[in-house]
């Protein structure tokens, strides 16, 4: 039997995470839990950098777990800042930038019960379903949310396998709740959605879940 990989889970009072010089954080998505009470970035990149968190794609859109940092300076002894969790149950999906470089996304989940959420809509120009975010990232074990933002339904197909249990293969008006990833496995998973009621359509939208090392 394959080792089950084991997610990053910090328990200090902050999580630090590191940026290198090819802008890659030393964890890339994680979950902290109390009594973590932030995270602190060190940029170690060699140039000032930005730090953008996603806020959730409802509507209203909920505020991110954590501020954007701009211009993270790289000076050792001025090239560290600590950011406290705005939320106790949520998911800082970010991107790191220098320039016109930008890596991501990273993800770290906030609490065992945080969740990402993945909102999925009928754009009528493209005549085909459109996820928003299209491309996520969560650790191993994390939580992920597929909800309707426009009152379809849509079905939901995993090329790669459904890492997600339970099974993520529907995404109704109202109702949806979280599933978590239980195959601990560092790969990419593609995501193919289909409107499904009330005016069935072929076409295919999608997106891609992007599971992460601590």
């Amino acid at each position: 039997m394959a080792a089950r990989v084991i997610p990053f889970e910090n328990n200090a009072a902050d999580l630090g995470i590191s940026i290198d010089s090819t802008l890659t954080p030393s964890h890339q998505a994680c979950i902290i839990t109390p009594p973590t009470t932030g995270v602190t970035f060190t940029n170690n990149s060699g140039a000032p950098i930005n730090i953008t968190f996603e806020p959730s794609p409802l509507t209203p859109p909920t505020p991110p777990a954590f501020n954007n940092v701009a211009n993270l300076d790289y000076t050792p002894g001025n090239n560290s800042i600590t950011l406290p969790a705005l939320v106790t149950s949520g998911f800082g999906l970010y991107n790191i930038s220098s320039g016109a470089a930008t890596n991501g996304p990273f993800a770290i989940q906030v609490g065992q019960t945080g969740y990402l959420t993945v909102q999925v809509v009928y754009n009528s120009a493209l005549g085909m379903p459109q996820a928003t975010p299209g491309t996520v990232a969560m650790p191993i074990d994390g939580n992920l949310q597929m909800v309707s933002g426009d009152g379809n339904t849509y079905s939901v197909s995993w090329p790669d396998g459904d890492p997600f249990s339970p099974a993520i293969s529907q995404i109704n008006p109202t109702g949806n709740t979280p599933s978590q990833e239980d195959l601990s496995a560092l790969v990419s998973y593609r995501y193919f959605v289909q409107k499904v009621s009330p005016l069935a359509n072929t076409t295919n939208g999608g997106g891609k879940v992007i599971v992460r090392n601590g």
